[in-house]
């Protein structure tokens, strides 16, 4: 059952994310695979991959919480918002570990589109990550 869940949290973000690019022109579901499959490597529960599946679909989309909490439950819209910035805050609330895990493996399937990034935009990027991973 938690499995069907996977699989209709791919179809959910592929609607929601239609037509949205990544910065080298990829469609944004390559991204949404990628964190689910990093997210799958390191042995997160289906609860957690849901949410990496969906990490971006309140921020960047027009889907509501309520939805989100009606198909998935709390706990999926509990760690979706723990790694959505707060709009005022333009800040991350991360409480739980498996938050750290999908808002890491984000940054990660990130770093792969540097190839394409001048420098400049890569020493901005890292350094806010860094920041934001409270690393000097």
């Amino acid at each position: 059952m938690e499995y069907e869940k996977v699989i209709q949290a791919v179809f959910l973000a592929e609607k929601y994310h239609k037509g949205q690019k990544r910065s080298d022109g990829r469609d944004y579901s390559c991204h949404i695979l990628n964190v689910h499959l990093l997210l799958v490597l390191v042995g997160a529960s289906p609860t957690t991959q849901i949410a990496g599946i969906l990490h971006d679909i309140l921020e960047d989309t027009s889907c509501k919480e309520e939805y989100i909490k009606e198909q998935f439950g709390e706990k999926v819209l509990s760690l979706i918002k723990e790694v959505t910035k707060d709009p005022i805050t333009k800040k991350f609330t991360i409480k739980s570990k498996e938050a750290w895990l999908v808002k890491l493996c984000d940054i990660i399937d990130n770093c792969t589109d540097m190839v394409d990034w001048d420098e400049k935009r890569m020493r901005k990027y890292l350094k806010k990550k860094r920041e934001f991973l409270g690393l000097k």
